[in-house]
């Protein structure tokens, strides 16, 4: 191993991320200048480089989502109004707010949606190998190019959505109580709703009032996972030329998605046109996702490659965290919920959380060692799913996590 090739990785992926370091809000101008920085970066690598246009959503969908978490907090008063006389329909009402406060990221995660053309369009960078084999397995590395700020960080509103989640229940669980007569003896002998029930409104007007703006330089939400993406095709290609045996029984793919932000709209495009590759061979897609920050690692997926990714990690000598939270979604929920083979890698996104969406994610947040670490994760996922679906037979899985040089002949 060349030790000195390791931090070339690293150093290479923040270059990226300080070129992309700008206000990229999905319809933009400058997010088209970061589809065409992807787009020339891949193919000075060598890579023939797709652009899949999609149209946008119109804004009848945001409105909506205001709209239900508005219809949170009438559902909710109501409740508070009708319980000293239907005790039993402000349980019904409670338990409503808490399934319904998450819908607006439960319907971005789902595959696919009617999209009535609007007058926006964006565009997702697809990029193959020019020599591309067929391969018997395939790997798909995404990762999201467009950014956006917002009045409140992603903290606070993933914070406010628990909040009303979890207040919900709580008094819907109350309600049930004093109904069947097993009410605490140490709560208060006469029930009041309303001190929760005004925390809910409180909070459900602020999601309401939590307009997107194009303020946020977005380096680490997403430069990061893009520069990730980058550094990972360059790897690739040096890689490949070597013609490894693991490496001719791989086909890859490079995809740059936008509207992330618009409810997944890119990664749900690219599922529309390409569903059935996971029925052709079998193929995993790894969406890296804010990876640029922090010590820690998290992991979310579809549930069985989310074990499997986890055990990976295990014998490479990594303790990552699952990270599944209310009122936010990543590009893998449209693929985790049709049951495809899907894992997102982050980096310590819970620590730097409240400057998501904000001024404050800028170049200042990015380590390289973070970055690197989600690359060599990345790798080594992807070598481990060819030597699980082929003959390939390599050393013992079990050793420790190898920092990767420029060329290592040891992963060729």
């Amino acid at each position: 191993m060349h030790e000195a090739g390791a931090d070339i990785c690293g150093e290479r992926a923040r270059e990226h991320v300080a070129r992309l370091c700008y206000p990229r809000r999905v319809g933009s101008t400058a997010e088209r200048w970061a589809a065409d920085y992807v787009a020339q970066h891949m193919e000075e690598l060598d890579l023939a480089a797709r652009r899949q246009p999609f149209p946008l959503a119109d804004t009848s969908w945001e409105w909506l989502n205001r709209a239900i978490l508005a219809c949170c907090a009438a559902i909710a008063i109501v409740g508070a109004l009708a319980f000293p006389v239907w005790p039993i329909i402000s349980a019904l009402a409670w338990a409503s707010v808490a399934m319904l406060v998450n819908l607006p990221w439960r319907w971005a995660g789902r595959g696919n949606r009617f999209v009535s053309g609007g007058r926006l369009w964006s565009e997702n960078i697809v990029a193959i190998p020019r020599r591309n084999r067929p391969g018997r397995v395939r790997v798909v590395f995404m990762a999201h190019y467009d950014t956006k700020s917002q009045v409140i960080p992603t903290g606070l509103r993933v914070g406010l959505v628990t909040t009303v989640w979890c207040c919900s229940w709580l008094l819907a669980a109350l309600t049930v109580l004093w109904c069947v007569g097993y009410w605490p003896s140490w709560l208060p002998a006469s029930p009041n709703p309303w001190n929760l029930t005004i925390a809910i409104v409180i909070c459900l007007a602020g999601l309401v009032a939590n307009f997107s703006g194009n303020r946020s330089p977005g380096a680490l939400d997403n430069g990061s996972g893009v520069a990730a993406l980058l550094e990972l095709a360059r790897l690739w290609q040096q890689v490949s030329r070597q013609a490894g045996r693991w490496t001719r029984q791989l086909e890859v793919v490079f995809v740059a998605t936008s509207a992330e932000e618009t409810d997944l709209e890119g990664a749900r495009h690219f599922l529309s046109q390409h569903a059935h590759w996971w029925s052709e061979k079998p193929t995993l897609l790894i969406n890296l996702e804010s990876v640029g920050a922090g010590p820690k690692l998290y992991l979310s997926g579809e549930a069985n490659t989310l074990l499997w990714a986890e055990s990976i990690c295990r014998e490479l000598g990594l303790q990552p965290k699952r990270l599944r939270v209310l009122g936010a979604g990543m590009d893998h929920q449209p693929f985790a919920a049709q049951g495809l083979t899907c894992i997102s890698i982050l980096g310590d996104v819970v620590r730097r959380c409240f400057h998501l969406h904000t001024l404050r994610d800028d170049l200042r947040l990015i380590e390289t060692d973070a970055l690197e670490r989600a690359i060599r994760l990345a790798w080594h996922l992807t070598r481990r799913w060819v030597e699980i679906h082929t003959e390939v037979s390599t050393e013992s899985a079990a050793r420790p996590l190898a920092r990767l040089p420029v060329v290592d002949s040891q992963l060729v």
